[in-house]
This record gives C-alpha cells, sequence and structure tokens, in this order.
C-alpha cells in the first residue's frame, strides 16, 4: 500500500510540474510576441530631452608616444627613431605638465646585470634626445628594466628587435 502511495504521490509531482512548465514557456513566448500598438486616440508620448553634452576634457589627450628601436648591443639613436621621437619631443612641449617615464628594454641576451645597464643606457639617450629638442628634462624620469619585463617572448631575431626599446609611460602620479 505505501509503495503504491509513492507512485500516485510520484505521479500527481510529475504531472504538476509538467503543468508548472507549459504555463511557464506559455508566459514566455506571450512576453515575446509584440505589444499590440496604442489606440490613435492616445496622446503622444513627450519627446525625451536631449543628453547634455560632454564636459570638456581637463587634461590634454594622451598621445600615442612612439618607440625608440635599438640595435642589438647599442643605446645611440637610429636613423629611424628620430622622427617618431621629435612628435614626442613636440607633444611634449606643448604639455608641459605632462611627465613621462621612459624605460629602457633589452632583449633576453646577456646577463641580467649586463641589460639593466644597457637598458639604463638606452633611456637615458631618449631623454637627452628630448633634451637637444626643447623639452624640459624636468618631465622626464628614466627607468631601466633590462630583459626583465619583455614585449615579446619568442626565440627569434624579430622578437628580440621588438624588445630592444626605449618606451614611453605617463606618469600619472607626477613623477
Amino acid at each position: 500500500m505505501t509503495v503504491r502511495r509513492y507512485r500516485v504521490t510520484g505521479i500527481v509531482m510529475a504531472a504538476i510540474m509538467l503543468t508548472a512548465c507549459a504555463h511557464t514557456k506559455t508566459e514566455v513566448a506571450a512576453k515575446n510576441e509584440t505589444p499590440p500598438s496604442p489606440p490613435a486616440a492616445a496622446a503622444p508620448a513627450p519627446a525625451p530631452e536631449p543628453a547634455p553634452p560632454p564636459p570638456a576634457a581637463i587634461a590634454p589627450e594622451a598621445p600615442s608616444f612612439q618607440d625608440a628601436y635599438f640595435d642589438f648591443d647599442q643605446s645611440l639613436i637610429r636613423e629611424d627613431a628620430k622622427q617618431p621621437l621629435e612628435q614626442d619631443a613636440a607633444f611634449l612641449k606643448n604639455h608641459r605638465d605632462l611627465k613621462v617615464t621612459i624605460g629602457g628594454y633589452c632583449d633576453e641576451r646577456g646577463t641580467s646585470e649586463y641589460n639593466l645597464a644597457l637598458g639604463n643606457r638606452r633611456a637615458e639617450a631618449v631623454k637627452r634626445y628630448l633634451v637637444a629638442l626643447g623639452v624640459e628634462p624636468a618631465q622626464m624620469k628614466t627607468i631601466s628594466y633590462g630583459k626583465e619585463r619583455p614585449f615579446c617572448t619568442e626565440h627569434t631575431e624579430a622578437c628580440y628587435q621588438e624588445n630592444r626599446r626605449g618606451h614611453f609611460l605617463p606618469s600619472a602620479d607626477g613623477m
């Protein structure tokens, strides 16, 4: 008798659940239907107020500084880096309140100590070049990352070249 009662209870519960699921599907289908259009006599809704114009920018738009790339084991500014650095210098001269950090990077070859020194020479070379173009030295600080923070991790010459650079970071803390 007890087994039969459980069976009947199970069948009743299944029927209730199926009915509830069918009801939910009907509600979802009803919600997805297009609502009827309002009667013609209804007054049109008032037009929303236009959004206020965006506030004027207070800080200058941050430029896309261009990196200076270096030859293997070198810290001399290459010819192909001069024109991009001139553009960076023009921006910095027009925005004297902007501060940047110039990071010196190296590829993975060589010891960590050697690459930290080379990265420092590269960052300082970029800074000296910008100062010669009229950028205030107080706008810039340098740091060497050596080979510790590579941009590319493959073991190819193209990847090594990508890592030999002087890279700009706008300073949020005013240096």
